[in-house]
């Protein structure tokens, strides 16, 4: 029947989207991200998954020992 609603694919719909909180730290805490050349590969990694894997960043934080973000991806 054309324009059934079911409220259980509806709700299965909804679930394909799944919001993550990622924290990571280095090993000991070991300021690694004051240099530049190791940030801009943390930077560019995650850009490539927002442009190839379906993430959605929403905020982040590096700091110079471990990283923050808040991001979303459509299974």
């Amino acid at each position: 029947m054309a324009g059934f609603w079911n409220p259980a694919s509806a709700r299965l719909q909804r679930v394909q989207r799944v919001l993550y909180f990622v924290s990571f730290a280095t090993v000991y805490w070991i300021d690694v991200f004051i240099r530049h050349k190791y940030l801009k590969i943390l930077a560019s990694s995650i850009d490539y998954c927002r442009e190839h894997k379906g993430m959605e960043l929403y905020c982040y934080c590096f700091m110079p020992s471990h990283c923050h973000f808040i991001s979303e991806t459509q299974l």
